[in-house]
């Protein structure tokens, strides 16, 4: 009889490849383990998931972060409960041994579930200040899983820092492509960026760097019909790409990566030791991303801009600062390899397996 457990993860895909990562890890060193996700209706998770061939349990759920609008919260809460039926309903039926929240709009239902009935669950936070959702699900869950050392003082449960689970095609070790001139991967987060894909427009049509410099721009896909309209394509110096999903071989092109400042994508940049630009998302719950990036600029592993002070003309004197000088570029790569511990799925899997299955 297979083992049946639950990962609740959403949105974006700062939250489900980390999840995907850890079900793997789980596979791999559980064979009579399956693996069960939970959901929104929208989202990243419902193209994401079916890829990894996943059962995914889906609810209707709106988001109540400060940052959206009164009518969507006020939505939300009359959602909850109903979502938080559903999901005692699933977990009566699936009977997981323990439930792990990687963040989305749904997973507050399911794990406040899986503790009414005394499921062990736990959640996992990336951030250096947590959310607000997981800062009140602190108090119900078992355990927090962290990344970064502040984020433990937000918290009400024990906390264990194992680091961040990074797809295993992204955490082998990337071999460089050997090129001429400088590449430049940007990279909104998952969904894209139309403030970062402006500003990167606006730099390549005011030529304001030099003809031997590539960018590579990830739009989004809701973005990407409104760049080309924009982008009238005579300037080789510039490739648009709605979605990236080969992502190890976009790190071995690049020279220099331009992003958010999520999570998920820092611990890759770290993992495959990226030099970087980070430009937080404003909106970002209680501006959590700002808290990423400094941690990281702190310690000389990352250049901070402020989406405020991004003008073409800025980002373009910070990118020819480290074009022009190899040496900060290697030192950046080595400053920002200390904030990877490898192997952190294997390691959140391993605890999570000796801690809910009898060995």
């Amino acid at each position: 009889m297979k083992n049946n457990v639950f990962l609740a993860a959403g949105g974006t895909g700062g939250h489900i490849y980390p999840a995907i990562a850890v079900a793997k890890a789980l596979e791999e060193q559980k064979n009579d383990i399956k693996i069960n996700f939970w959901g929104a209706t929208k989202g990243l998770e419902n193209t994401i998931i079916p890829k990894y061939n996943y059962p995914l349990y889906r609810i209707k759920m709106g988001r109540i972060n400060h940052n959206v609008s009164k009518a969507e919260r006020l939505f939300t809460l009359f959602l909850l409960p109903i979502a938080f039926l559903k999901a005692i309903c699933t977990l009566l039926k699936v009977r997981p041994k323990f439930v792990m929240g990687f963040g989305g709009h749904a997973s507050a239902a399911l794990l406040l579930a899986a503790s009414f009935l005394r499921i062990p669950s736990y959640i996992w936070e990336p951030n250096a200040l947590p959310g607000l959702t997981n800062r009140k699900l602190s108090g119900f869950v078992k355990e927090a899983f962290v990344v970064f050392e502040k984020a433990k003082n937000h918290m009400k449960c024990p906390t264990r820092d194992l680091g961040l689970p990074i797809r295993k095609e992204v955490e082998t070790k990337i071999e460089k492509l050997k090129h001429d001139g400088f590449h430049i991967l940007v990279y909104g987060g998952s969904q894209g960026s139309m403030a970062i894909n402006k500003i990167i427009l606006e730099m390549v049509n005011k030529k304001l760097l030099s003809d031997d410099v590539k960018i590579l721009l990830q739009t989004g896909v809701k973005n990407f019909a409104k760049m080309k309209e924009l982008y009238d394509g005579k300037n080789s110096q510039l490739e648009l790409i709605d979605y990236i999903h080969d992502m190890p071989q976009r790190y071995a092109w690049a020279d220099l990566a331009i992003a958010r400042a999520g999570t998920g994508t820092i611990s890759e940049f770290a993992s495959v030791k990226m030099p970087n630009i980070l430009i937080p998302l404003p909106t970002s719950a209680e501006y959590h991303q700002f808290d990423n990036a400094k941690s990281l600029s702190d310690k000389g592993a990352s250049i901070l801009l402020e989406e405020k002070d991004a003008s073409s003309e800025r980002l373009a004197m910070e990118i020819n600062k480290l074009k022009n000088n190899k040496e900060s570029l290697l030192q950046m790569a080595q400053n920002i390899k200390t904030f990877h511990q490898p192997n952190a799925a294997g390691k959140i899997a391993s605890y999570l397996i000796s801690s809910n299955f009898e060995v």
